[in-house]
């Protein structure tokens, strides 16, 4: 396969296999080089041999991208195209890493991915569109008018930085293992086709062919419903004897991007071209399907019956306008209220499961006014009981404490009677020793003088024992006094 830039399209074809001798010649070196580079990369030691990647085997989508306008933007701004390039091919290696693809071979600026789930491959196709969008570009690259950045009506940005081209077609395809790459390469109809179908996308669509339109179908409806569809029917494709059904396909949010494959098929019945995309030779008219996507069905009219319809065309030129204008509302319109058909069903959702919730608080509710009731019986029946309890305790201590009164008020008469008959003794006891006192006194005053006068007599027997007798009298309890032999005693 051979790939060359035509205006702003990347042509996909088989080399041409003629029988001339010099081809042979080179095809024939080619192989044997293919052949010699196998036997060198068996010669390596194994640290240096790379293991053989084998991809997936039997029914696969096979995926094919590119970028839109790549060499005018390696003209006009090479550094920038260089860094842009790096956010894009970290993009795509993170999706292929995210949605489990098998990465064949990529260039630059172009991917050959296989997928075994269809939900996965359309999954990618939606998640590289988007990333695109998200990444920060380098400031100056917005400027260029090839990837600015284009708002629709309501203000969404639905064009931001590289345009990338995705073309997908799925079937059983033919592999072996590349000597070169050492990994799975695939070829045959089905691949061959996948390449070529996206020369009818332009940068930001998604073309799907006929057999991945109706697997997705019957795999994933949902999913490819959450797509804008656009289909071109009975395109002839290069290479390709059979005319084929190919759906131009953007995310519904980004369904404004399919607006110009519309023109171009409004322009197709016109002129019968579609800026190089399909076959001149196939005048195309277009009509609007039952389910309100564009149909653009190939028809075989010679050129009379081309011009025979021109006028008819042109006259329906300005009635088509309007009707595209209506057509886009009444598609606001059932975005709208597919909105609101969702937010209702919510709603719905949301106020069954609050009756749900007030169900079961109704039934908690219940239980508790049933454990209240019971507490409140039973709080009843305990108040009762301590009442009655409470009394029976009230009118014991009171008879106990009552007869204690008395018990003591007894004893306290009894303790205050012998109280005063103990004053009246204690009263007659001192009395009497007061009486003994002055008795003692007055008995120790004779003594007194009659020792002074015996001490004082020569004659008397206690001079000669005078300390025995004062010890005596000490003992008695006579006041102490000095036997001094003074003038005056003497």
């Amino acid at each position: 396969y051979q790939r060359r830039v035509h205006g702003n399209r990347i042509i996909v074809s088989k080399k041409s296999r003629g029988e001339d001798p010099m081809v042979q010649g080179l095809q024939r070196k080619v192989q044997q080089a293919l052949r010699e580079i196998s036997k060198l990369r068996e010669l390596l030691p194994s640290q240096h041999r790379q293991d053989p990647q084998i991809g997936p085997q039997g029914e696969l989508f096979v995926v094919f991208t590119d970028i839109q306008d790549s060499n005018k933007l390696w003209q006009q701004s090479p550094l920038d195209m260089k860094n842009a390039l790096d956010i894009h091919n970290t993009i795509m290696q993170e999706c292929i890493q995210k949605y489990q693809g098998f990465l064949v071979k990529s260039e630059p600026e172009s991917y050959m991915i296989v997928f075994t789930s269809g939900e996965n491959a359309l999954q990618w196709c939606y998640d590289v569109q988007r990333s695109h969008l998200l990444v920060e570009w380098p400031t100056n690259f917005l400027n260029i008018p090839e990837t600015s950045i284009i708002k629709n009506g309501s203000g969404i940005v639905i064009y931001k930085g590289l345009r990338i081209r995705i073309s997908m077609n799925f079937g059983e395809a033919q592999n072996e293992l590349d000597p070169v790459s050492n990994k799975t390469d695939y070829f045959g109809p089905i691949v061959n086709l996948a390449a070529r179908i996206g020369g009818l996308a332009l940068g930001g669509q998604i073309a799907l062919g006929i057999n991945a339109v109706k697997k997705l179908h019957s795999s994933c409806p949902k999913l490819l419903q959450m797509g804008y569809q656009v289909k071109l029917e009975n395109c002839r494709i290069k290479g390709v004897d059979q005319l084929e059904l190919v759906t131009l396909l953007a995310p519904l949010e980004l369904m404004e991007r399919l607006q110009e494959a519309e023109l171009a098929i409004a322009q197709l019945s016109v002129t019968g071209d579609l800026s190089g995309r399909v076959s001149k030779t196939q005048p195309f008219k277009w009509d609007i399907a039952v389910d309100g996507s564009l149909i653009a069905s190939a028809s075989l009219l010679d050129n009379g019956e081309v011009r025979k319809y021109e006028a008819e065309i042109a006259s329906l030129q300005q009635e088509n306008d309007q009707l595209k204008q209506e057509l886009k509302e009444c598609k606001l319109r059932l975005m709208y209220t597919a909105d609101r058909e969702n937010e209702i069903e919510q709603y719905k959702q949301e106020q069954l499961k609050l009756r749900q919730q007030l169900v079961e608080l109704r039934n908690i509710i219940s239980a508790m006014n049933g454990q209240w009731t019971q507490a409140k019986t039973v709080f009843e029946q305990l108040k009762k009981m301590s009442l009655d309890r409470y009394e029976e305790v009230k009118t014991h201590y009171e008879n106990a404490c009552k007869s204690r009164m008395q018990e003591l008020t007894s004893h306290f008469k009894g303790d205050q009677e012998a109280m005063t008959k103990l004053k009246v003794d204690h009263y007659l006891i001192k009395q009497k020793y007061q009486a003994l006192e002055d008795l003692a006194a007055l008995s120790l005053n004779r003594l007194n003088r009659l020792v002074t006068v015996s001490l004082s007599d020569p004659m008397s027997p206690l001079r000669n024992d005078r300390e025995a007798t004062l010890s005596q009298l000490a003992g008695l309890g006579a006041p102490s006094f000095s036997m001094r032999m003074d003038s005056e005693i003497l």
